[in-house]
């Protein structure tokens, strides 16, 4: 059968707890014959530090307290030597995250305050902020802007009771990361901070299953059916949805 090895080597931390050191994961096929795998070594772990700057403010503006940065790596593979896989950003913006694995990892921020949002994520001048991200390749830098939008609103059959639990998708003209939201009993929805100015399609859909919320190609034919959307800096827009009648599906 197929089968994914995967080697730890374990040390002792500082805390007295033990934490993993070097990592390796390693396809293998194993039919009915011995399997000699030969030499394998382990990748062992780096410090990856960054820097998070605020566009458009002051010299003198720190960075909100609660800002974190995190690593999403694929297949769900370990992020981190000590499972330590967010990072506070402090006043300054300084940031570290200790004993990250040489991988791929693409670059998330979380809790960001409303109006703020991610410009970009570079690596000695390379976006990294969706993949290709490697610790031990120099530092990062994370612009933030603070001029973002906030959008919210309500979702309704026609002209006749509110949606609840509805998903309202936003898609960006130009590609990228889909949003979602979901309405509450009241068929109210509001989107998380971190949009950024700019084109965006919009539409809600019923039904659709938590796990379908990462299926960008999904939403973004979901979003194609729906409305042209201009998203201005600082704007606050409250904008109703209305989803068909089942009668007219």
């Amino acid at each position: 059968g197929d089968y994914q090895l995967r080697f730890l080597n374990a040390g002792l931390g500082d805390s007295k707890f033990f934490h993993v050191e070097s990592y390796l994961s390693v396809p293998v096929t194993i039919g009915k014959e011995s399997v000699d795998l030969g030499v394998i070594t382990v990748t062992a772990s780096a410090e990856l530090r960054g820097t998070a700057s605020l566009e458009g403010a002051t010299l003198d503006d720190l960075v909100p307290a609660g800002i974190r940065v995190g690593l999403i790596a694929p297949n769900d593979r370990v992020l981190s030597a000590d499972d330590k896989r967010f990072a506070p950003v402090a006043p300054d913006g300084s940031f570290a995250l200790p004993r990250v694995f040489a991988s791929d990892y693409a670059v998330r921020l979380y809790s960001l305050p409303s109006g703020y949002y991610v410009i970009d994520v570079t690596q000695q001048g390379r976006s990294v902020r969706n993949g290709e991200l490697r610790a031990g390749n120099g530092d990062l830098r994370v612009r933030i802007g603070v001029d973002g939008p906030v959008l919210g609103g309500r979702v309704r059959i026609e002209e006749l009771a509110p949606v609840s639990d509805a998903t309202v998708v936003l898609v960006p003209g130009s590609g990228g990361r889909p949003w979602t939201a979901q309405s509450d009993q009241s068929g109210r929805y509001r989107f998380a901070p971190g949009i950024a100015p700019g084109e965006y399609r919009i539409a809600a859909v019923e039904d659709l299953p938590a796990l379908r919320h990462e299926d960008t190609a999904l939403l973004t034919r979901i979003a194609a059916e729906g409305t042209e959307l201009t998203l201005n800096p600082r704007d606050a827009k409250a904008l109703d949805l209305k989803i068909p009648s089942k009668a007219q599906r």
